[in-house]
């Protein structure tokens, strides 16, 4: 995605804008477009996400001022629109690129540049956007276990007359049945509000899956539930047997925090 790649003007002329403010302000090393216009998922009302890059001096002084966003109604050349960024620096990029969690890594994902003065940063930029290929299979079963856990836990609520815990879930079910599919196509976990839409894109994927996900979310009967883990079975390829989920599931959502990582639904 490039500015002129944008479908709608007023999304032009407000970066227009945008660079106007920044370009001459010595304290931005780089300045990149995010969000949903990188994505390619804005509408006409979409605000404008910007990630502006600072050195490690700067941020900390304005980590202890309290001021690490930006936000201007301002710059907007439309009704209700608004400009939204974070300030962050070289050094960030690189622990993301290292170590970062998908989301993380999502937000640089099509981002592409406004101001850059320094072409190190593109590179930084392109690595921390990256699949991490070689957690690929790891996941798959991690995955996959929290699949048949939150499929046993959805029985469990219907056996106790559980709303609650039938919603939760659901809610897992389908994160869990997304994240199998994302990590099966090598594309990153977006957190959950472009989750459907990344999904959705993936060219390998149970046939129909958007229509079991959205018929599991508003029924939550047993059949939708096993239409949607059938499907999904039907392409995952984890090696574990229906019975090992327990063991993953002690790792992963009981226990992580003795070993300091994160829940399983952050990586």
């Amino acid at each position: 995605m490039t500015l002129d790649h944008l479908e709608y003007d007023h999304h032009r002329t407000t970066l227009a804008n945008v660079r106007t403010r920044f370009q001459d302000d010595p304290e931005i090393l780089a300045l990149y477009v995010g969000g949903s216009l990188a994505h390619g998922y804005a509408k006409a009302d979409s605000d404008v996400d910007i990630i502006l890059i600072i050195s490690e001096q700067d941020y900390q002084i304005r980590k202890q001022a309290g001021n690490l966003l930006f936000f201007s109604a301002d710059l907007s050349t439309y009704q209700g629109g608004y400009v939204d960024g974070k300030f962050i620096t070289p050094v960030y990029l690189d622990t993301v690129a290292r170590q970062g969690n998908q989301p993380s890594r999502y937000a640089f994902k099509d981002c592409f540049p406004l101001i850059i003065r320094d072409s190190a940063l593109e590179s930084l930029v392109f690595r921390a956007a990256c699949f991490p290929d070689e957690q690929q299979s790891a996941l798959a079963e991690r995955f996959y276990a929290q699949l048949q856990a939150w499929r046993w836990y959805f029985y469990e609520g219907n056996k106790h007359q559980n709303p609650y815990l039938i919603a939760t879930a659901v809610q897992n079910v389908v994160l869990y049945a997304c994240r199998i599919v994302l990590n099966h196509n090598r594309l990153l976990y977006p957190y959950h509000k472009w989750m459907l839409a990344e999904v959705q894109s993936a060219p390998e994927k149970p046939e129909n899956l958007l229509d079991l996900i959205h018929t599991l979310v508003e029924h939550r009967r047993p059949e939708d539930l096993e239409a949607l883990c059938r499907g999904i079975e039907a392409m995952n390829t984890a090696t574990q047997g229906p019975h090992d989920w327990p063991n993953y599931f002690l790792q992963d959502v009981e226990t992580p925090w003795m070993r300091s990582e994160p829940y399983i639904a952050d990586l």
